[in-house]
């Protein structure tokens, strides 16, 4: 201990070397605060003029090992786009070893007064806020005051945590960062392992120093430090999912603890180690072995009912309508299953493991599978914060069937966008443990008819019948299912041009299982033109797509689409009298890389009526960036396609 104690006291002193020269606390500039702009991003609601973070141990003789974190930032907000900026949370962890806890907290807000003389107003109590995310995690907000266009705020605080885990260090922001510095400062017997993410480019310094200290003995000490000015905004490109899985960060993840004349403890993990950690917490065991609390209502529930297949389906949708989700995510219990289930509300893992056990009970092999939700993002090595969500798995001829019962809408195999982030584990009864895809193998499908004419004044007035089928049912339903008849018909009047609909009827939104139809009659006055007495229109009329979503030259990060789909659209178009019809586009077909896609155009005429059917498939995914420019042509030439014109000419 007193060898642990001489390693340790020096951090103290390291903890407090500090980087920034030219930044010091409470000394905003005048010209800080005249900046209109930034100097080389315009657009920026927001940036961030320094930001440090040191992160070092402390020894405490009575109380173990700490972590210390000191943070210092300084930010300027140009106008409202960056008032977010102004707000700041600071994650606390808690567990049986300790809670991590802020101390020397200051923040003010700095602003210019009719003198142009520098004014600054303090974050007081009422600015700040601690509220529970989870049982093992805290988060204190700062809420701060006087925030107006030209501002700059800036806030110091230390973090003092047990845990050895480090959050990574945020090399990048949706705003520019000017300058930042980043340090990590650690004796020779904590071994850690670094994993860099994003397009940033960056070196990690790193310095060793031996310290000496009475009799000879002797240790290393290893510094890690980043510097990095003008790093530009992560800028968020569509279909890219969270943004946060690809920005750009250091992530220091403890590997070893080596302490002299003791064995070494490995902390690197693997997915079947965190599995197993997970298959042999006593929460999990023991909120799945009770039924105790449940066993009178699914006795009554499934009393006649033979076949698995509906024993399995009653006893989800009954879990549903019983419990209501608390908007509590995690993967442990705040309050226990038999409370939730008494009370009737619960967090996720409360609801879906209430789910689990009333499975089992009934005889249907059921476990829980562990996933990541979008926010949280896509963990890229085995950690055992991996995981932030628990759905319900039934394990049936080789396939994993998914249910999340905390979703009153849910369905089986239907997920809500949130979780179609990566993949799921479940981890089975026995201890073992398998990656179970959470993206579904079916297409969505969306089929869309209509029949149409043109009238006298060139209006095109029609029916459209349109149905939607898994997830594109889904969707339309949380769409859908809180909008009154008005708001209903501005929905679906919302980017299709000059168009009047009537007669809407909506059909299966409030019955889960079914496909939702969607039908209306409608007008449409801007889709004819008259050039020199020739009709010129796009025979898509309202359902074509009129601008591609992939702009760009390049692309940083890949496309994710959260499931595969397809869209079947057919048309007929009646031609007014007096007319025939001179030109039409070509029927064509092409393809996206290798089975990844597809788009037909098939168009011709029977008699007075334009025929037109269009079919696009995705059948991939997950598209990467060296895939990018094949994606962006193919949408260009579908794009191309449906904006194609009919030429109509007089008799």
């Amino acid at each position: 201990m007193k060898l642990k104690l001489l390693i340790f006291s020096i951090f103290l002193f390291v903890s407090q070397i500090s980087e920034c020269q030219n930044f010091k606390f409470g000394k905003v500039s005048v010209e800080e605060l005249q900046e209109k702009s930034h100097s080389l991003d315009s657009d920026a609601g927001a940036a961030i003029l320094y930001r440090e973070r040191v992160s070092s141990y402390e020894y405490l003789p009575k109380e173990g090992f700490y972590m210390i974190t000191e943070v210092f930032e300084r930010v300027k907000i140009y106008n409202n786009d960056g008032y977010s900026f102004a707000n700041k949370t600071i994650n606390l962890f808690h567990g049986s070893n300790g809670n991590a806890v802020v101390s020397e907290l200051k923040a003010y807000t700095y602003f210019l007064d009719a003198n142009n003389e520098v004014q600054k107003v303090k974050l007081k109590s009422d600015g700040i806020f601690e509220e529970k995310a989870f049982d093992n995690l805290h988060k204190k907000k700062l809420t701060m005051p006087g925030v107006k266009d030209g501002c700059v705020i800036e806030f110091r605080y230390t973090v003092k945590s047990p845990f050895f885990s480090l959050d990574k260090f945020r090399l990048q922001e949706k705003i520019p960062i000017n300058n930042l510095y980043a340090k990590l400062v650690v004796p020779e017997f904590f071994i850690y392992k670094t994993h860099k993410r994003g397009p940033t480019p960056f070196n990690i310094i790193k310095n060793s120093f031996s310290h000496s200290f009475g009799g000879g003995n002797s240790y290393v000490v290893d510094s890690y430090e980043v510097k990095l000015r003008n790093v530009v905004a992560a800028e968020y490109e569509p279909y890219a999912g969270n943004l946060e899985n690809y920005i750009g960060s250091l992530k220091f993840e403890l590997a070893q603890i080596k302490y002299p004349g003791s064995s070494i403890v490995n902390y690197l993990t693997t997915w079947e180690e965190v599995s197993k950690k997970l298959s042999e917490a006593s929460y999990i065991e023991d909120e799945l072995a009770r039924s105790s609390y449940f066993k009178e209502d699914i006795d009554n529930l499934l009393s006649g009912v033979s076949s698995k297949q509906d024993k399995m389906m009653a006893i989800y949708k009954f879990v549903k309508n019983k419990m209501t989700w608390n908007k509590f995510r995690g993967i442990y219990v705040n309050d226990g299953v038999r409370k939730a289930y008494k009370e009737g509300s619960g967090n996720v893992a409360e609801i879906n493991l209430i789910l689990t056990a009333a499975l089992r009970y009934a005889g249907i092999k059921s476990n829980p599978v562990f996933l990541s939700t979008k926010v949280h993002g896509i963990p890229y090595t085995p950690t055992n914060n991996g995981f932030d969500y628990i759905i319900s798995g039934v394990e049936i001829k080789n396939k994993v069937l998914l249910f999340d019962a905390s979703f009153k809408d849910g369905e089986m195999n239907i997920l809500q966008d949130k979780l179609l982030a990566w993949q799921g584990r479940i981890v089975r009864e026995d201890g073992s443990s398998a990656w179970v895809p959470l993206i579904p193998d079916n297409h969505a499908v969306e089929m869309s008819m209509i029949t149409a004419t043109i009238d006298d004044e060139l209006a095109v007035n029609g029916t459209s019948k349109n149905r939607y089928i898994g997830h594109y049912a889904r969707k339309k339903r949380e769409e859908y299912k809180s909008l009154n008849e008005d708001e209903l018909r501005k929905n679906l009047e919302s980017d299709k041009g000059e168009i009047e609909l009537n007669n809407i009827e909506v059909k299966n939104l409030k019955t889960l299982h079914k496909p939702i139809s969607v039908t209306y009659d409608f007008e449409e006055s801007d889709v004819v033109e008259n050039v020199g007495g020739k009709l010129y229109l796009s025979p898509m009329l309202f359902m074509g797509q009129k601008e591609s979503p992939f702009k760009l030259d390049k692309r940083e990060y890949p496309v994710k689409f959260d499931f595969p789909f397809k869209t079947r659209k057919i048309i007929n178009i009646t031609v007014p009298e007096g007319y025939i019809i001179e030109s039409l586009p070509e029927s064509t077909s092409f393809s996206l890389g290798q089975d990844s896609g597809s788009f037909r155009y098939e168009i011709k005429v029977n008699g007075q009526v334009i025929q037109l059917t269009t079919e696009m498939a995705l059948n991939h995914t997950l598209i990467g960036t060296t895939e990018y420019k094949v994606l962006k042509g193919f949408y260009q030439l579908l794009i191309d396609k449906e904006n194609e014109k009919v030429v109509l000419s007089k008799t």
